[in-house]
């Protein structure tokens, strides 16, 4: 037998002796000597190479570790912030306002970016705020959808449940939607939940801002606007039991109380502050409650609609010089007779903010015309009708005479009694058809006519 050891080392002998045998069994001289001399130091270097190698493959890995840790922190910062500061349900990094369209011939060579609409107003905050929300949402989707020359991007009902509305909230809000043009609405509840105040918070299109900017709109005291509920859906049922020809004496006491504070009003003819101190002896009744809770929550999302409109308007008149719409659309909001006046000083105010930075009287007499025209059309009436829509009229006939002709005197142009003078003195400019509409809202407005 052959000891398995020998056959092991016979077979490295072979495999040692195989290059010499090959060669011829060179013997090593000089220059093999230096070969390997050679051989050696290249080793060397390779191995200096691959240690230089190693040391910048650490110290990659080393800036790839820290890179990967202070994302991992950013991500756990964003994460915080998004779980305790951010006050809206979706991540601010999907609420970029996009351009509705990269079409500018469709848009007279604009791009127009939707401004974004935020209400704070939770469904559990106040009995009317589902309804209120639910109006507003409808109101926006159905006037100023997001494809439109219009567009605004509604977030209502965004607003987390457990976040409180209040300043800090709208800052934080801020610091993930800076130089977004957006409004926020938050309102506030007072007097156990008697009054609405309206603050409103904002900031523009690239602005730069170390706050958001915050003003206070207005308040809306909710007893007078039940009281005049009340007075209406109790005369209703007057009138119900007239034409069904029955008793009113059916009704309960609490409407039959009603009915007889109404008719003392009306017998005594009480007027001014002696009735509004009658009116608020008015009480709830079975048969009036749900009409009334269902006006009052009509005419309140009447008005948090208006106010969107209104913030709409300014920012897309301002940015892209588009027509304001909320004028032509009041007919649709229950219950804003009373805001008239103060729709007139916004609309007055935001028409000649535009006239500092638009040098196009033509464009500029238009608009007022247009604000005028619909204001004229409101089908519901109100206090001081006239008044109100003559500003517009005025400027904007005012407007379109100077463009007319540039030498008359700019203070001739602010009375309606001196236009008329100028018109009848240019038999040209009668045959205008911007005099000729500008007679047509005169005339609807219960204001003399030109000519």
């Amino acid at each position: 037998m052959i000891d398995p050891l020998t056959l092991w080392a016979g077979v490295m002998i072979s495999r040692l002796l195989a290059p010499v045998v090959k060669d011829g069994w060179k013997k090593i001289t000089n220059a093999d000597a230096k070969a390997e001399e050679k051989r050696i130091k290249e080793k060397q270097e390779e191995f200096q190479n691959k240690l230089e190698l190693q040391r910048m493959s650490h110290e990659q890995r080393l800036v790839e570790a820290q890179k990967a840790h202070e994302y991992a922190l950013d991500l756990w910062q964003q994460k915080t912030y998004y779980e305790r500061c951010w006050p809206l349900r979706n991540p601010f990094e999907m609420q970029i306002c996009e351009p509705i369209s990269n079409d500018k011939s469709y848009f007279d060579n604009n791009i127009i970016v939707p401004c974004r609409l935020i209400s704070s107003l939770k469904d559990k905050d106040h009995p009317f705020a589902r309804t209120i929300n639910g109006n507003l949402s409808s109101f926006i989707v159905n006037f100023y959808p997001t494809n439109s020359v219009h567009a605004v991007v509604s977030e209502i009902g965004a607003w987390k449940d457990d976040v409180p509305s209040n300043d800090a909230s709208v800052n934080y809000l801020y610091a993930g939607l800076k130089k977004q043009p957006v409004m926020v609405l938050s309102p506030t509840l007072i007097n156990d939940g008697k009054t609405f105040i309206f603050k409103v918070w904002s900031w523009g299109l690239g602005e730069e801002l170390n706050y958001p900017a915050g003003f206070e709109f207005g308040r809306l005291e909710l007893k007078p606007l039940y009281i005049k509920a009340v007075y209406e859906e109790t005369l209703s049922m007057v009138k119900l039991a007239q034409d069904m020809n029955y008793a009113t004496n059916l009704y309960s006491k609490k409407l039959l109380h009603n009915i007889s504070i109404i008719k003392e009003i009306q017998d005594k003819g009480v007027t001014g502050e002696e009735k509004a101190k009658m009116l608020s002896f008015l009480d709830e009744a079975p048969e009036i409650n749900e009409a009334v809770k269902v006006k009052m929550e009509s005419t309140i999302s009447g008005i948090f609609c208006c106010m969107a409109g209104m913030y709409a308007d300014a920012y897309h008149l301002l940015e892209y010089k588009t027509l304001p719409k909320l004028p032509s659309i009041l007919h649709t909001l229950p219950g804003i007779e009373f805001m008239m006046p103060s729709l007139k000083d916004y609309y007055y105010t935001l028409l000649n903010s535009l006239e500092i930075i638009e040098s196009d009287k033509t464009l500029l007499s238009q608009m007022y015309l247009d604000v005028a025209c619909a204001f004229s059309r409101l089908k519901f009436s109100f206090v001081n009708r006239e008044n109100i829509i003559e500003p517009f009229a005025t400027k904007a006939l005012g407007l379109f005479i100077k463009n007319w002709d540039q030498t008359i005197d700019d203070e001739n142009l602010k009375d309606l009694d001196v236009i008329d003078v100028i018109v009848k003195s240019n038999p040209d400019l009668q045959d205008e058809e911007f005099i000729q509409e500008a007679n047509e809202i005169l005339e609807r407005s219960r204001l003399k006519r030109l000519c």
